[in-house]
């Protein structure tokens, strides 16, 4: 697990004292050895002894693109966020047989609360989190399930079918007169994070329309401190820890008015140098 520094973020000057801007960096403790670092572009804001206490300026309004931009990136990060910091070991999917449901976000809100609570119930102790997805050949939506704890009896065979990896699907039992509901068990969480944070899926969603559907309270959250890095910091932090970085999201893209997308990477495993350690700090 990283060594994260002892301070966090302040108001004061945005310069170090090398008279190089610092950007905002986040590690996002995810727990089994595994971290995220979100490179932003926002400037950091840091004390330091010799200077005096500066105000950070006031930000300039952001266009509708930015916004949109803005939205689509928190949905991203707090979907992967949330997936990567609990244990699921369930993925299912979930349609409605009706139109007028499939095409109707509310609707499929209370059902959905409805059948969650049900399931609660009957299963103390399971945890749900839902992640709604636009269904890509035809009107409408779909609903993706993960749970943990969920009992084996909750779900049965579909004999002779399998998906496109040959593995076996299963029927989640309970849902059957609304619609259709497979399941099936998880090998990489990772990758089932990477899909259901998807840019292309959470972009498709009209305006009003959450991707998050329900999000139980007992999930666990991701713990997550910032640093104040330069440029040559975190490309040195990134070079010399490369062999770590298992996955990268999306880069940083220069939108020609200087506002830039973040840039997410998550590490695969602990044992890399912290930012301190890297610029020669105590350990």
């Amino acid at each position: 697990m990283l060594k994260l520094p002892s301070t966090k973020t302040d108001t004061v000057p945005k310069s170090s004292p090398l008279g190089q801007d610092k950007k905002e960096v986040y590690f996002t403790n995810y727990g089994d050895n595994m971290t995220g670092i979100t490179v932003t572009s926002h400037l950091f804001y840091e004390k330091v002894a010799s200077m005096p206490s500066v105000a950070p300026k006031a930000a300039a309004p952001m266009s509708l693109e930015q916004r949109e931009h803005e939205r689509i990136k928190k949905a991203r990060r707090r979907i992967k966020d949330i997936i990567l910091a609990n244990n699921f070991d369930v993925m299912a999917i979930i349609t409605w047989r009706a139109k007028y449901k499939r095409c109707n976000p509310d609707i499929q809100n209370e059902e959905l609360r409805e059948f969650f609570d049900k399931l609660r119930k009957k299963y103390p102790g399971i945890k749900i989190f839902a992640v709604r997805h636009k269904n890509p050949d035809s009107e409408g939506y779909h609903v993706h399930v993960l749970f943990e704890n969920l009992p084996r009896r909750a779900l049965r065979i579909k004999k002779d079918k399998l998906d496109d990896c040959g593995r076996q699907t299963y029927c989640l039992l309970g849902w059957s007169r609304k619609g259709w509901a497979s399941a099936e068990y998880i090998e990489k969480l990772k990758g089932v994070a990477r899909y259901l944070s998807g840019r292309k899926k959470v972009a498709s969603l009209p305006k009003g329309v959450h991707s998050i559907v329900f999000r139980g309270r007992n999930l666990i959250r991701a713990d997550r401190e910032s640093w104040g890095m330069t440029d040559e910091e975190i490309a040195d932090f990134l070079f010399k820890n490369k062999s770590s970085i298992e996955d990268n999201s999306y880069f940083s893209i220069d939108k020609g008015n200087g506002y830039k997308e973040h840039i997410r990477y998550v590490i695969a495993n602990g044992r890399i140098s912290s930012p301190e350690m890297m610029r020669g700090g105590a350990a």
